[in-house]
């Protein structure tokens, strides 16, 4: 008996302290939660309202000023501070941790993106986007991957179209992207380390995915990749 009752002390004893310690990481996710919420408000209240009211105020001195008037040319700038604080904002805010959030921001985005260089963009996503919670890590790669693909196309590609293809199959995400510019040879911009792939690459592999670019000079640009979606956490 008193052997049995050892046993059950101990099994209640490491029970108690893996619930514990489980509670405590809980705890700290929560304060992190938390404290992440506070950024993204502070933001967007704090910086935001200044970014406008600079932008009223240059474009209300420029109308004072003519059409020649000097302070036109901050006008633009501000507005693209503006969209880049946004960006902070929804990468801090712990509300887009998921799926069904980060897809169709990032095809805006990358949407939005290619529009300003005078690229259409054409977009092919599931239907329905399971809500399934990532990791910020997850999140926050992700989004630079879709960064980096459509700045390369806007900035060196010469294209005028560009396709992008989402889907998802079982627990994997796959992303498809091609366009019809002039292209470039994969080998020789890998061997003057263009950062732009080098980071593109590392970011898939980071998350334990595979990228594959496929180009070369007078042809389009395919670029393909595959990662595993993280495992659901409450």
């Amino acid at each position: 008996m008193a052997f049995i009752t050892l046993v059950t002390v101990a099994v209640r004893y490491v029970s108690f302290r893996r619930l514990w310690r489980r509670m405590q990481v809980m705890q700290q996710e929560a304060a992190l939660s938390e404290e992440r919420s506070r950024i993204a408000r502070d933001l967007h209240d704090q910086f935001g309202s200044r970014l406008t009211e600079l932008a009223m105020m240059a474009t209300s001195e420029s109308h004072r000023a003519g059409v020649d008037g000097g302070s036109s040319e901050f006008v633009p700038v501000i507005r693209e501070l503006e969209h880049d604080l946004e960006t902070i904002i929804w990468t801090v805010n712990p509300k887009n941790d998921t799926l069904d959030r980060l897809i169709p921001y990032c095809c805006r985005m990358a949407g939005e993106f290619l529009r300003r260089s005078s690229i259409a963009c054409h977009f092919e996503m599931p239907e329905e986007i399971p809500p399934q919670q990532v990791t910020p890590e997850f999140r926050h790669n992700i989004y630079l991957v879709f960064r980096e693909m459509t700045s390369n196309v806007a900035k060196h590609s010469r294209a005028s179209r560009a396709h992008i293809c989402v889907t998802l199959d079982g627990n994997e995400l796959t992303v498809h992207f091609d366009d019809n510019g002039c292209g470039f040879d994969v080998p020789a911009a890998e061997s003057r380390g263009r950062n732009g792939l080098v980071n593109m690459r590392n970011r898939v592999t980071e998350l334990g995915g595979v990228c594959r670019v496929e180009s070369t000079p007078d042809t389009n640009t395919l670029i393909h990749f595959s990662v595993a979606l993280p495992p659901s956490f409450p």
